[in-house]
Order: C-alpha cells, then structure tokens, then sequence
C-alpha cells in the first residue's frame, strides 16, 4: 500500500516539475538573449580604444564620436545654433548626443 502511495506522489511532483518546464524555458530563453545582449557590449567595449585610434578627420562634415566609437556607422553631427562667444553645438541625428565644439 506504501509503495502506491508513494508512486502517486511522485506522479504528482512530476506534473509540477513539468508544469514549471515552460515557465523555465522561457526564462532560459531570455536569460540567453539577455546574456549575448551582454556579449555585443563588451564587444563594443573592448574594441573602442580601437575605433577611437581611427576616427576620421575630415575638413567637411563630421562624424559623431559616440556613434563612431560605439560601431554605429556613419552618423554625422550638425549644427544646431544657440552657441557662445567660445563655442558652437552640435547633435548627432542618430543617438542624439550633444557636444559643444571650442572656437578657435
């Protein structure tokens, strides 16, 4: 009699563990998109000095340096006025940072 009623009771521990199998499955699923979220920015991190070492230094137009370094491309910064008597500013179109370039 024992015997059954300890087979039914792991019966029913094994419907719980397998209840819990999607829950957990997802779970493993974000755990590893959230892990190679993790990698492409320590990827990024690594290669920056690198990226910074070869900025382009152009007369016309100018890249945004978050965008250069961060692998984002082509981004270019643009005038946006309300400058000083030592400065101009500038936003990039693409992360949106703002810097403020010394005049000469």
């Amino acid at each position: 009699m024992s015997a059954n009623f300890f087979a039914g009771v792991a019966r029913d521990i094994a419907r719980a563990k397998e209840a819990q199998a999607a829950s957990l499955r997802r779970r493993l699923q974000e755990l590893r998109a959230e892990l190679q979220k993790v990698e492409n920015e320590l990827s990024v991190a690594e290669g920056a000095a690198a990226r910074a070492s070869i900025y382009p230094m152009t007369g016309g137009q100018s890249m945004c340096p978050n965008c250069w370094v961060d692998g984002r491309g082509d981004s270019y910064l643009h005038a946006i006025g309300g400058g000083t008597d030592r400065s101009d500013f500038y936003r990039c179109g693409t992360c949106n940072a703002k810097h403020a370039v010394p005049l000469r």
